[in-house]
């Protein structure tokens, strides 16, 4: 009797077991697919991140290969011009052949780059570009290379259309310079696509 009651309970001992051993795979193997799971949606997401950084470097490199392009024609005297932007490039800037002032250049990068972004600019100026590209950020610490940033003022000719939204300007953020705080702006009528060190214009001659 005792012999038998050892086997009972030894039978019951194992099916208990390889129930539990069922058990512990079922949950690892649900575990496991879980985390798997959640490895593959960060990888996507990296994935994503990483084809924005790469598009916003893109951007930021278009607007480079524009350095140096004229604001406007019509800025420069024809025939020979005296203008303090001819003077100091040595080249009439009026015989360039092509000029992007600051909502140009935008609008000339997006469409460069239209495959990679999916859409490209209307022919409207920085107030239509604002209202065009919604995204925003709460403070100028969260601006990242590749971002727009859109200036407010008030021009000093009154003659001068009053812009919608009080916008006048409009330059590319590249966080480089000194203080990372560089851009890319097409923001001096006389002169060219330049990079600047510092976003900010204490003394325009327009607004």
């Amino acid at each position: 009797m005792s012999s038998s009651e050892d086997v009972s309970c030894s039978e019951e001992e194992t099916i208990t077991l390889q129930q539990a051993f069922l058990k512990f795979r079922k949950e690892t193997s649900k575990d496991a697919f879980i985390t798997e799971k959640k490895k593959l949606k960060k990888k996507k997401v990296s994935k994503k991140k990483k084809s924005r950084t790469a598009l916003r470097e893109d951007f930021i490199m278009q607007a480079l290969s524009y350095l140096g392009v004229p604001y406007g024609k019509r800025f420069h005297e024809e025939g020979y011009c005296t203008c303090e932007g001819c003077i100091e490039s040595q080249v009439q800037l009026r015989e360039e052949p092509l000029f992007l002032d600051c909502c140009a250049l935008i609008r000339r990068c997006v469409k460069d780059l239209k495959s990679d972004f999916g859409f490209q600019l209307g022919l409207g100026n920085q107030g239509y570009q604002f209202d065009t590209l919604p995204m925003r950020v709460g403070s100028l610490l969260e601006l990242e290379p590749g971002d727009l940033i859109f200036y407010e003022g008030v021009y000093y000719n009154e003659a001068t259309k009053k812009p919608k939204h009080d916008i006048v300007h409009v330059e590319i953020f590249t966080g480089s310079g000194i203080n990372g705080e560089g851009v890319i702006g097409s923001r001096e009528q006389k002169k060219w696509v330049k990079e600047y060190e510092d976003y900010r214009i204490e003394n325009s001659k327009r607004w």
